[in-house]
This record gives C-alpha cells, structure tokens and sequence, in this order.
C-alpha cells in the first residue's frame, strides 16, 4: 500500500518478462530488482535505505551496460521515485531524486518514443516537480492518451495523476479526467481495484460522488 500512497504505480514493473539482452545474468539481476519492488508494494513496511541503495547501485550498472534499454530506465524511475519518498522530510533531497527518476523516463522516450507507459510516467513524475499546470504537461499528458488510452500501465501512470493533482487541474482537463476516471472504472476489473485504492488515501474526493453517480443502473 505504500506505493499507493506514494503513487508510483509500477513505472518500471513488467519489465520481468522483457529479456534486457544476451547477458543471462543481466538478466536475472533486473529480474531480482522487479520481484523485490514488488515485495516492497505489497508489504506495509518501507524498504530499508540500504536495500535501496544496492538496488539502485544495480540498475544503474545495469545501465551502463545496457543504456538504451527503456525497461531498465523505468525500472530506475521508480527505485528514485521510491527514494524520493524516504526523503520526503527534505523537499530538496526528494526533488533531486525525482529529477534523476525523470531523467530516466526521458531516456526511455528517447529510445522508444512510441510507449504510452513512459510518457505516462513523464506526466506522473514531472508534475511533481514543475511549476504547476503548462503547456509542456499538457503534451504529454496528450501523447499519453494517444499511444496508450487503454493499455492499464499507462492508465495506471495516468490515474494517480489525476486524483492527486485534481485541485490544480482546469476546468476543461477536469471535464476530461472525471470522464477518463469513470470510463476506466467501469471498464474495466483491474483498473476499478486500482482506482478504489488510490482514492482510499483522499477521503472525500470529488471523484468519489462522480463514481457513484455514474454508476450503472439496474
């Protein structure tokens, strides 16, 4: 649940089942950085800072390695973003480690422009750390929509962002994240679970009250 709270909605999770190269234990040790993200989302306890740090150590020798591999660059995203959080006492110290997640996430557009995931990460992260609504944001949150509406990891990119920054959001993006929110709830299972635990952590939320309204009638 922490990562919920966090919501870094698994910027760098599916790379498992990606083969990063002809390195079999290249391999095998990203494998092992996924399977102990994964222990960290579910888990209610943080990762020890040490862990971190040796995570982070080995995606990025792994990328020294393998530097256009766009899987290994989300992958590193989110351990930032993931350390970003154990540091969110020092706005500074947090803000830089975004900036390293971002980083990533651009190099992962660089080398594979056409993943609506990356650009959804783009739109989730870089939010955290720009001046509030621009022009810039809002071409990416356009590319997002373009290259991955209905594949659920960019929704998953793309959810946190609009409940989290709902407040800020103009009136027009609002008319079209309330309609993006719905339609992804009511389509589908997975992305209705995923919705209901993210707005557990903002009681009270206006999107709640549109769920329930446009709820189907029976």
């Amino acid at each position: 649940m922490y990562r919920l709270a966090l919501l870094l909605v698994a910027v760098g999770l599916g790379f498992a089942a990606v083969f990063v190269g002809s390195n079999t234990m290249a391999h095998y040790q990203a494998w092992r950085l996924v399977v102990e993200i994964e222990q960290w989302d579910r888990s209610q306890e943080l990762p020890e800072s040490r862990k971190l740090a040796h995570a982070l150590e080995t995606v990025e020798r792994l990328i020294q390695r393998r530097p256009k591999n766009p899987h290994l660059r989300l992958l590193a995203a989110s351990l930032y973003e993931w350390r970003a959080y154990l540091q969110r006492y020092s706005r500074r110290s947090a803000n830089e480690s975004r900036r390293r997640a971002l980083d990533h996430v651009d190099a992962a557009i660089a080398h594979r422009p056409l993943w609506g995931r990356a650009w959804g990460a783009r739109v989730n992260i870089g939010s955290r750390l720009g001046d509030g609504w621009n022009r810039e944001l809002v071409d990416h949150l356009d590319t997002a929509l373009r290259l991955g509406r209905y594949d659920l990891d960019t929704e998953r990119q793309l959810v946190p962002f609009v409940i989290r920054e709902w407040e800020m959001l103009p009136m027009e993006t609002k008319d079209w994240g309330r309609g993006f929110i719905i339609e992804s709830y009511y389509r589908s299972g997975l992305a209705r679970s995923y919705i209901d635990d993210v707005l557990a952590f903002y009681p009270g939320h206006p999107l709640r009250q549109a769920l329930w309204n446009a709820r189907p009638r029976t």
